[in-house]
């Protein structure tokens, strides 16, 4: 609904927006982008609004204006790490995440949502390699685009953290061990695929396994070899 002459301003993507009669933000697009707002649908009683004309003023619609005053300055709202993230040794990683099939995930520490799609269309070329999946809360890349995402990583960070799938009843035999490129499921935790080829130039700091969503994983935190 229209709002009786009142300007809603979206504070996660500073566009105009609409409220409509259940309360939800209409959806809508971000500047310079393909992606919808991920405040779209959402309740606004959950989201930041920015409320004109007259003397701008912030207010948390959740709050309903009671409690202590809020620090209004704009603050930084860095992508949180996912829930099915691990920690390493106390710390969250650059981290990538090859499912048995489909995409992979992303998450990077210290950037904005906007940021992880920026750079990550960026280094793969193209938006239609790459989606935000709102169940796992982070950015996902096509497949083929892991040896590149990787390598940006590694360079831009002095560690990664590597996991992938695996099913602990899969042979690992000689079609894994001569196989060509990256992609491995079989019990060997693609130890053995293709020789180790696929990370040539890595140094591996550390492994361990463990579950995602009851599956079985394992995961390597690598660094550019000396």
């Amino acid at each position: 609904m229209g709002g009786g002459g009142f300007n809603r301003t979206c504070l996660k993507c500073r566009n105009s927006i609409e409220v409509d009669q259940d309360g939800r933000v209409v959806a809508h697009d971000r500047p310079v982008s393909r992606f919808p707002c991920h405040a779209s649908g959402q309740l606004a009683a959950l989201v930041s609004v920015e409320w004109g004309p007259g003397p701008r003023r912030s207010q948390r619609i959740a709050g309903g204006g009671k409690g202590p005053r809020r620090d209004r300055r704009k603050r930084t709202e860095y992508l949180k790490p996912p829930e099915w993230l691990p920690n390493y040794q106390g710390e969250r990683l650059p981290t990538i995440g090859l499912p048995a099939k489909g995409w992979f995930s992303v998450w990077f520490p210290a950037h904005t949502m906007w940021e992880h799609e920026r750079k990550l269309s960026g280094w793969v070329g193209s938006d239609r390699s790459l989606r935000w999946d709102g169940h796992e809360k982070c950015w996902t890349v096509s497949s083929a685009h892991f040896p590149r995402v990787s390598r940006e990583l590694l360079r831009r960070y002095p560690s990664v953290l590597i996991g992938r799938e695996y099913n602990p009843r899969e042979r690992c035999n000689s079609s894994c061990q001569n196989a060509q490129g990256f992609l491995c499921t079989c019990s060997c935790r693609a130890k053995y695929h293709g020789r180790g080829k696929w990370r040539s130039g890595w140094r591996t700091l550390g492994e361990f396994s463990g579950l995602r969503a009851g599956r079985p994983w394992h995961w390597m935190a690598v660094s550019v070899a000396d």
